[in-house]
């Protein structure tokens, strides 16, 4: 997910709507596709992501998910506050 701001900044186009459930019932959403996304060294091409403002943080840019998550091996380490992407 990434927020208007970023959508805006990317010049992303809709492609879509996503639409599902939530804690407060149906949303709709528009959607878009990104050439690619990279954290770090790992990278996913071709993603479609959603386009939304979170409104429990301004400082929220975007969500990382499970189509992006799932292409790699995923730890945390606590101790220095960092996700570890690895390839599978």
């Amino acid at each position: 997910m990434v927020s208007r701001r970023i959508a805006n900044e990317l010049s992303l186009r809709s492609v879509g709507y996503w639409t599902g459930i939530t804690i407060n019932g149906p949303v709709t959403r528009p959607i878009a596709r990104l050439r690619s996304l990279k954290v770090g060294d790992a990278e996913v091409k071709d993603l479609i992501v959603s386009v939304y403002d979170l409104r429990f943080g301004s400082r929220i840019e975007g969500l990382l998910g499970l189509d992006f998550l799932n292409h790699f091996q995923v730890s945390l380490d606590a101790r220095k506050q960092r996700l570890v992407l690895a390839p599978r």
